[in-house]
Formats: C-alpha cells, sequence, structure tokens
C-alpha cells in the first residue's frame, strides 16, 4: 500500500512540471553505453516559410570523442527528437519563454522507433530574478529524476542540474562574451562556443560543444541545419544523469541559440526575430 501511494504521489509531480522527461527502461542500456553524443537541429524550409513552423527536429549520433568523423556517422541517427509549440507562442514569444512538447526517440529503423524519454515546457516569463525558468525530470514511472533550472547569472550562461533530492550534481557553464558568439566568419577560431561541466565541487569533469559551420546564411539555409552540438557525459555516468544532461542541452538551444540562424537566413523562412526574455 505505500509503495503504491508513493508512486502516485510522484506521478502527481509529473503534472506540475515545467518541463517532464519520462525515460524508458528499456532503452536505458542503450543511452547508458553512450559517452558521446552529437545533436544537430534541422528545420524544414517549408513550414518555417509558411509564418506558422510549430516544429523543431534533432537528429541525434553516438560519437566515440570529439575527434569522431560525424560525416561518417550520420547515415543513421541513433536519437530523434520533435520538439512542437503552439503556433501562436511560436510567433508572438521568443524561444527562452514559449512552452513546447519534445518527444525523444531511440532510431531502431526507418520503421521502429521506440520512445526514449519525452520533453514539456510551460510558458514561462522570467524577470530578473523572479520566476527564473526550470526543468523537471520525471521517469517513465513516474519517479523524479532531478531538474534543471537557469540561474541569475549576467557573466556566464549557465545551467544548473540537481537530483531529485535537490542535491546539485552538475553545472553547464559557458562564458557570455566568447568571441565566437559574434564572429560569423567560415573560419575555424569560430565555429565552436565551448560549455564546461561542472562537478558539485566546480571541477570540470566533461564539456559540451556548440558547433557551427559558419559559411553564410544561404550556406546555412541549402544545408538545412540550425544548431549543432557535440556532447561529452561525465565518466561512469548514470542514465538518469545523461538524460539531464542533454535535457540541459536542449534547454541551452531554447534559451539562447533557437533564434539565431534562423533569423539570419536571408529568405527561406520568416520567424519574427525577438529578443529574450527580459533578465
Amino acid at each position: 500500500m505505500n509503495i503504491k501511494k508513493n508512486t502516485q504521489n510522484d506521478c502527481n509531480l509529473s503534472i506540475d512540471s515545467n518541463i517532464q522527461i519520462n525515460i524508458d527502461s528499456a532503452e536505458s542500456d542503450a543511452f547508458l553505453k553512450i559517452d558521446y553524443l552529437y545533436v544537430v537541429q534541422r528545420f524544414d524550409v517549408f513550414t518555417a516559410s509558411s509564418q506558422c513552423e510549430n516544429q523543431n527536429f534533432y537528429f541525434i549520433y553516438s560519437m566515440d570523442n570529439f575527434n569522431t568523423d560525424i560525416e561518417q556517422k550520420k547515415s543513421k541517427p541513433y536519437f530523434k527528437a520533435n520538439a512542437e509549440t503552439e503556433c501562436y507562442e511560436r510567433i508572438s514569444l521568443p524561444s527562452s519563454c514559449r512552452s513546447f512538447n519534445m518527444e525523444v526517440k531511440q532510431n531502431l529503423s526507418s520503421t521502429n522507433q521506440k520512445l526514449l524519454f519525452t520533453v514539456q515546457r510551460n510558458y514561462r516569463y522570467t524577470c530578473l530574478c523572479l520566476n527564473r525558468p526550470d526543468v523537471q525530470v520525471i521517469g517513465s514511472s513516474g519517479k523524479k529524476i532531478g531538474y534543471v533550472r537557469s540561474p541569475l547569472f549576467s557573466i556566464q550562461k549557465t545551467v544548473e542540474i540537481f537530483d531529485a533530492n535537490n542535491n546539485l550534481l552538475f553545472n553547464i557553464k559557458g562564458i557570455w562574451n566568447q568571441l565566437q558568439t559574434y564572429c560569423y566568419l567560415p573560419y575555424d577560431f569560430c565555429k565552436t562556443i565551448s560549455f564546461d561541466i561542472h562537478n558539485k565541487f566546480n571541477k570540470k569533469i566533461a564539456e559540451i560543444k556548440k558547433i557551427g559551420h559558419k559559411k553564410g546564411c544561404c550556406y546555412e539555409c541549402m544545408l538545412n541545419v540550425e544548431s549543432e552540438y557535440a556532447v561529452q557525459f561525465p565518466k561512469l555516468s548514470s542514465y538518469e544523469e545523461k538524460a539531464l544532461i542533454l535535457s540541459g542541452v536542449f534547454f541551452l538551444d531554447y534559451s539562447f541559440y533557437e533564434e539565431r540562424y534562423s533569423d539570419m537566413c536571408c529568405l527561406c523562412i520568416q520567424r519574427c526575430c525577438c529578443s529574450q526574455c527580459i533578465e
């Protein structure tokens, strides 16, 4: 009776969460064996040009290390993610505010895709330290895994990751004024924005790299690519921790980079160029 009652209480937590992630235990082993991921966001030019683009598509590939030639692995993504937003929110709200529903699936074959976890975020308007964006992570069984939060931090782009007991696990930190953030020249030093993953003792244990081709807006549109991330997981991470970190990557993308490339794309898409919520 007590077990049933606790399970019911955990399920109730998922209803109130800003982002909830339900991890299917059958796929946890496959997710657990991955140490590096390559996350690519793609957009559909035809839906974007309709002024009612309401979906984001992410292809997620397994990597051996940061030096992996990802072009050789792009034939089949290991996971696929699809985030959907209401059309009116897409048009009227910046990405850092609007809600979305996301499904991340294991791509076993073209006809066989198994749900790995789902992501949901409700609308959140932030003003300075008030109403800061946060993410709740809930397992498929209804058990709370942890949550991700964006603190008020003006010097760095920071995401905090906590476990279910409110213990700090990781910090994802990127310096706000990295030259690569503002450099759009097609040179190697302009292509990568770095984020460090720190443990609770503030020691760097892994890294996330945001990679861009930086070859011009028309090139980006023809390539059909918006954002790319290379993700290194900390050694001996559990699948719950990896799910939290991957959710942090999606959270970073929506908070800081969702509109950058698509707004620069000549006439390929017609998306409002909005500023982020007041912070």
